[in-house]
């Protein structure tokens, strides 16, 4: 939806253009910084919009948002990748497969309970 590659004032606007253009209630996306270009385009965080981050590897204590596994996603792969050599599976695989990780959701300030 944004070009990539622009500056943070520039990716602010397009943000806050579009929050506002479509009444968005809640932005979800994977930046970390998405509080701030939210508040850079003028909009209150989260009175006026909520935000969370879609994989917090940072700890920020005011970001709501979903914390992955990553250390068991790299042990997972791992191991995924040691059977298909050992079982002699090379290239990709003709039916996928799909290997879930849970994550956990962090509660935080920027994505707070609202009553309906």
């Amino acid at each position: 939806i944004f070009p990539y590659n622009y500056d943070t004032p520039t990716i602010s606007g397009f943000v806050g253009r579009w929050v506002r253009r479509h009444q968005v209630d809640a932005v979800m996306c994977n930046w970390g910084n998405a509080d701030r270009l939210l508040a850079l385009a003028g909009l209150r965080v989260p009175q006026e919009v909520g935000c969370a981050c879609l994989c917090i590897t940072k700890p920020f204590e005011h970001l709501a948002g979903i914390v992955p596994s990553l250390t068991l996603v790299g042990e997972r792969a791992v191991s995924l990748l040691a059977t298909q050599l050992k079982s002699g599976e090379f290239g990709v695989p003709e039916f996928g497969s799909i290997t879930y990780v849970q994550s956990t959701w962090k509660d935080g300030a920027t994505a707070p309970m609202r009553n309906v």
